[in-house]
């Protein structure tokens, strides 16, 4: 970065440590996550999606498609996780680190052609 400079920002599907990025886009949901992400595609799709358009409220449309659709639930769940799928696409990510020796940090953010170098 000193010689050349510019800063590389990574794409987060591409890290190599699969603790940075956990599965996220892996479409199963317990309870809990299964109702955060229907209110999530609920609020910003019930105007423009025709199976949401007739219910009063997003309880009656969650527990109505839940147990009448849940075939249309899965593709209003998984509207979700697309989304996020995308913003991923278009995200980098530049890392850094306080100390310019640690071999972990280079192996895992570096060109994959470190070489050994005495810093000054």
């Amino acid at each position: 970065m000193l010689t050349d400079p510019y800063i590389w920002f990574s794409n987060p599907k591409s890290f190599n440590d699969p603790f940075e990025l956990p599965d996220v886009l892996e479409p199963s949901w317990n309870v809990d996550e299964e109702w955060t992400d229907f209110k999530f595609s609920y609020e910003r799709h019930k105007d423009k999606l025709d199976v949401l358009r007739g219910f009063k409220s997003i309880n009656e449309a969650y527990l109505t498609l839940k147990h009448q659709s849940p075939d249309i639930l899965s593709k209003i769940l998984e509207m979700k996780v697309t989304a996020f799928d995308e913003t991923l696409n278009k995200t980098g990510v530049a890392c850094f680190s306080r100390y310019y020796d640690n071999i972990l940090m280079w192996s895992h953010y570096a060109k994959k052609t470190y070489r050994h170098r005495h810093w000054i």
